[in-house]
């Protein structure tokens, strides 16, 4: 299976603004020193669109290896020319809330509408990732997210996708 024809890679710089990142997705912070000596951050956006374990050849037996983890064993191939430092792998809940102005009755199916719209972009409400993760991946993430510590869990097993 070819994953890399799947995968979004951003790279986050001055020059570069953190991009919007979709509700409850998979992503990969990754930690580099770029071609110019200076250090940088990238984002992988784990597609969902493939099986999250993936069988791999084993010897004689089936062996099954999580989909993030084959990315972050490659990413030196993704940032051509990089220094990989470090790779966190994380996923962002953002407000799904509906807010409908239920005094106007006469636009209702246009307010919910609206609301519908506006719910896949909420504010980023929830930041998980793993407690091995370093303190300039957790900071880098809070601080573009506007995320408080309180909004911050930190976890000792995989990342759930859903």
């Amino acid at each position: 299976m070819n994953i890399t024809v799947r995968l979004f890679i951003r790279f986050v710089d001055a020059s570069r603004p953190f991009p919007f990142l979709a509700n409850k997705t998979l992503n990969l912070a990754v930690e580099i020193i770029n071609q110019d000596e200076e250090q940088s951050m990238g984002l992988v956006q784990v597609p969902s669109v493939l099986p999250r374990l993936v069988e791999v050849e084993g010897e004689g037996k089936r062996t099954f290896v999580f989909l993030e983890d084959i990315i972050i064993e490659n990413c030196h191939d993704l940032f051509n020319g990089c220094q990989i430092l470090d790779v966190g792998p994380f996923r962002l809940t953002r407000d799904s809330d509906l807010d409908v102005d239920e005094d106007d009755i006469d636009n209702l199916l246009k307010e919910v509408e609206k609301s519908l719209r506006k719910r896949k972009r909420g504010a980023a409400v929830r930041l998980e990732l793993n407690k091995t993760a370093n303190l300039r991946i957790k900071k880098f993430l809070s601080n573009n997210l506007d995320l408080s510590e309180q909004e911050i869990f930190e976890i000792v097993i995989k990342v759930n996708e859903k």
